[in-house]
């Protein structure tokens, strides 16, 4: 990086520091570049830190050690009937032909590590090209000691504090069977989280960090590995335009705005807007607003409202990666997935009738939610009703 008086320049500046935003400078650096990340909250790890960071990779090269058969057209073929004509053929067929490729780039150049999930199957099984299984991936825990430092500011994750241990995917598939073998896992983990000592003596939580804050640290330890920056409290403030291209960023940092002269380009990868209030409203369907979600705090729209000021086009603004959402007594809201549809328990608009299969994925069953409400029947909010074997489970 060349300093020229107060600026800044890099080949590639990066805004947000989530999975998307610290692959982009992984990438960027492997291809000759100098990078520079920033993030404007006080944390790294946006949203990805707050979720299960599985990834869903068609045709990916670990499939064979669970002996699932996939391929590239098998995969276009169940995004193509998802998805239909709302996304440009090209783009889909793009994801079906690389995101492979990605996989490997990524497992070769950084610490990222993830395994095919041979149980975890895909959503919808009446589309063409469904497999059972393989496609959904699980990233491999890592001990926070790892990132030294920095292990102080990674948002930790989204379940933090319901359970003593972190879990993975399969880990967590496998406790809730809720047979001797899982009564055993679980007390191998509560064991191993015992004895680390150090972590129990300093009452800090379990050091071996998986699903989405383990794909966190994984990134930041690759970006401690090429020495790449990232500034932390450091909200980009405008774009930068030379003859109508983006050419850098005015960023505040350190109680004073830089100008970060970006030679190649600027990644937008702050997130969306569910933290925006007003964007909900106005793009969303109502009822609606930011106290249901469980997006991390700084999800409040900086790239749609940055790209609309440089004249970039919007598109799905009506969409949201849909989940049913609880507030616990602490204030925390947190995504109900798996638990919305275990044994024991039925979900009940006001009318105290039962709306929809809530079995179905939790983007669905959201979509039911609205749909319920939208006849007048009283569905956001409703309730999960459970009994005793539920509740002791």
């Amino acid at each position: 990086m060349a300093v020229n008086n107060s600026d800044l320049e890099v080949d590639w500046l990066v805004a947000g520091a989530g999975a998307a935003g610290m692959t982009g400078a992984v990438v960027a650096h492997q291809l000759g570049g100098s990078v520079l990340v920033v993030e404007k909250e006080s944390v790294y790890g946006g949203t990805t830190a707050k979720s299960g960071g599985v990834a869903w990779i068609p045709g990916n090269h670990r499939q064979a050690e669970v002996h699932v058969q996939d391929s590239t057209e098998e995969g276009y073929a169940y995004l193509k009937g998802l998805i239909g004509d709302s996304v440009g053929d090209a783009r889909i067929r793009a994801y079906a032909e690389r995101a492979s490729e990605m996989l490997q780039f990524m497992m070769q150049h950084s610490h990222i590590h993830y395994s095919a999930l041979p149980r975890y199957m895909d959503y919808y099984e009446h589309i063409q090209g469904y497999k059972t299984g393989g496609r959904s991936m699980d990233n491999a825990p890592i001990n926070l000691r790892r990132l030294g430092a920095d292990a102080g500011t990674i948002r930790l994750g989204h379940y933090d504090g319901l359970m003593p241990f972190n879990v993975t995917v399969e880990e967590g598939q496998r406790l809730q069977e809720m047979d001797a073998g899982a009564y055993l896992l679980g007390m191998r983990l509560l064991l191993r989280y015992l004895l680390d000592i150090p972590g129990r003596l300093k009452r800090q939580r379990d050091n071996r960090l998986t699903l989405g804050p383990a794909l966190v640290a994984r990134l930041r330890l690759s970006l401690q590995d090429r020495n790449i920056p990232l500034w932390l409290n450091s909200p980009v403030q405008e774009l930068l335009l030379d003859e109508g291209r983006v050419c850098g960023a005015l960023v505040e940092h350190e109680g004073k705005t830089v100008r970060i002269n970006a030679r190649r380009g600027v990644l937008l990868a702050t997130g969306g807007f569910s933290h925006n209030a007003a964007m909900r409203q106005q793009y969303q369907q109502a009822p609606i607003g930011s106290e249901w979600t469980a997006a991390a705090p700084g999800a409040t729209g900086d790239a749609v409202t940055l790209g609309q000021k440089v004249g970039a086009a919007l598109g799905f603004m009506e969409c949201a990666w849909w989940s049913p959402t609880y507030t616990i007594p602490d204030g925390r809201v947190l995504a109900l997935i798996a638990g919305k549809s275990n044994p024991g328990s039925i979900m009940i608009n006001r009318l105290g009738k039962r709306f929809a299969n809530e079995a179905q994925p939790y983007e669905d069953l959201v979509k039911a939610q609205y749909a319920s409400d939208g006849r007048g029947e009283q569905t956001i909010p409703c309730y999960l009703v459970f009994d005793a074997t539920y509740r002791k489970k």
